[in-house]
């Protein structure tokens, strides 16, 4: 209950303080780790630097749980630029996700390409994302639809292709929704 931004200073950097302390604690359950990463969200969004918690996030969205993928991916998105180093650690995990057959799983790993691959990786992903365009789920290609719009704001000639024209005349109205913009452009 602070008053004043100041008081709330001092109570985020001893909050920092302690979770920076925490998180160097080594063999923790699932469940403690979860906290702590909900932590470092409400730290992100009061407009403190989480980043040291990134290697934790990474380490938490391979996991097998999805509840606990989920929020690994979550965490990734928000603290990690597109390009920096770190989010090329994701890149195994997210192909691993892409070929499940959890459609859950290949959700979240396409919202994680959408967030976090930049230049450096289009060319890893690319080929799945375009498989994803004739999946038999249709939020699986609105999905592809979006990695692939985003991908074209990157790179704009590596991602030109005739098959999106395929995602123009999908029977779901939210993947055609979807591809508009890559027309549009």
């Amino acid at each position: 209950d602070s008053k004043t931004k100041y008081e709330e200073s001092l109570v985020m950097q001893t909050e920092v303080e302690n979770l920076k302390k925490e998180i160097k604690t080594p063999y923790t359950s699932s469940c403690v780790q979860h906290e702590r990463l909900v932590k470092l969200i409400y730290i992100h969004m009061l407009g403190y630097d989480a980043t040291f918690g990134v290697i934790d996030a990474i380490k938490f969205a391979q996991q097998s749980s999805l509840f606990y993928k989920r929020v690994g991916y979550l965490v990734s998105s928000l603290l990690l630029n597109p390009g920096r180093e770190e989010s090329l650690l994701l890149c195994c995990s997210l192909q691993k996700d892409l070929a499940s057959d959890s459609v859950v799983e290949q959700s979240m790993a396409l919202t994680a390409i959408c967030q976090l691959m930049g230049k450096d990786t289009i060319s890893a992903f690319l080929p799945t994302i375009i498989r994803k365009l004739s999946h038999p789920k249709e939020i699986i290609r609105k999905k592809a639809v979006d990695v692939l719009y985003q991908f074209l704001r990157e790179m704009p000639e590596q991602t030109h292709d005739e098959r999106y024209l395929k995602a123009l005349c999908d029977p779901d109205a939210g993947v055609m929704i979807s591809a508009l913009p890559i027309y549009l452009k």
